[in-house]
């Protein structure tokens, strides 16, 4: 007769998931974190259970390894991003997993992977906003630089700055209304307390009511191109356009970043940006969120 006294493996993998999800409830993790997360963590489960693991104890690096090499659903090798993005969510699984078990070891801990592909541009220090701040002010008249920097310090990407119009900016709270667009949400972002004052100038000298680019009439990508050339300059001008991952959207990720250092939510700096995704805001704002738990 068989004994069946033998003690239990462990944690199932399949069982991880529901705890996983309460864990990062508790930790204050918004439900969109979650999603991302368990997508990649039930592949992960089918992976392993196809090769024979079924339990948390038996998961190593070398399985690990296999699956973040794994080819797609559309076949062909992954890229440098979709494996970081699978590292990093088994590591919050079991990074998770070991402060409720301390005799479980995270297999992902030595794993080492290519390059990311060229990272986005960076959020700006203090200092460099103040140094496009003042490239932006060329001379006491000038208006319409001081404008496009004050709405991308606010969040605005490019192609929402080309037609935001008087009525979209409410200097007595401080808030510009964007309308998004194919790559972000539409919001109301905040103004600084510079932004607004120049906003206050421009408004004062425009008389058809478009802040930036004087019609919006003109063909698709035009205004759009004309304010990245613009914010390009500036740059140049500021000393800052031969700097790394410095870039047009660096005002824009500042403005994230922000949101990020002063609540500890991606989904906020999300929130914010108009980001639809969660890993794209993160890649923004220069935080590999799915590796940081707390």
């Amino acid at each position: 007769m068989a004994d069946d006294t033998r003690p239990p493996r462990g944690v199932s993998l399949a069982s991880l998931e529901i705890e996983i999800q309460r864990w990062l409830t508790e930790l204050g993790h918004s439900e969109a974190s979650w999603t991302v997360t368990r997508a990649t963590f039930r592949r992960f489960v089918r992976f392993a259970s196809s090769h024979g693991v079924v339990d948390v104890v038996d998961v190593d690096a070398a399985l690990v390894q296999q699956f973040i090499d794994a080819p797609g659903v559309r076949g062909g090798s992954p890229s440098p991003a979709t494996q970081h993005q699978r590292r990093s969510a088994l590591r919050l699984v079991f990074r998770l997993h070991s402060k409720n078990d301390g005799s479980i070891v995270d297999p992902t801990l030595h794993l080492a992977l290519p390059s990311r592909e060229a990272d986005p541009a960076r959020p700006l220090t203090d200092i460099e906003i103040d140094l496009i701040r003042g490239a932006s002010l060329s001379t006491l008249h000038e208006t319409r630089l001081p404008a496009i920097v004050a709405l991308a310090e606010a969040s605005a990407i490019t192609s929402e700055i080309a037609y935001i119009t008087s009525d979209d900016v409410d200097l007595c709270t401080r808030t510009v209304r964007l309308e998004g667009s194919r790559n972000t949400r539409a919001r109301v972002a905040q103004l600084s307390n510079w932004g607004v004052a120049q906003l206050r100038r421009r408004i004062e000298t425009v008389d058809d009511g478009h802040l930036v680019y004087r019609t919006s009439k003109a063909k698709p990508g035009i205004a759009h191109t004309s304010v990245a050339v613009a914010l390009g300059r500036l740059l140049t001008k500021a000393g800052l356009g031969d700097l790394p991952n410095v870039g047009t959207g660096s005002l824009r990720a500042t403005a994230g970043r922000r949101t990020l250092d002063a609540t500890g939510r991606i989904d906020a700096a999300a929130h914010v940006l108009g980001c639809r995704s969660l890993d794209v805001a993160a890649r923004l704002v220069g935080w590999d969120w799915l590796e940081d738990p707390d």
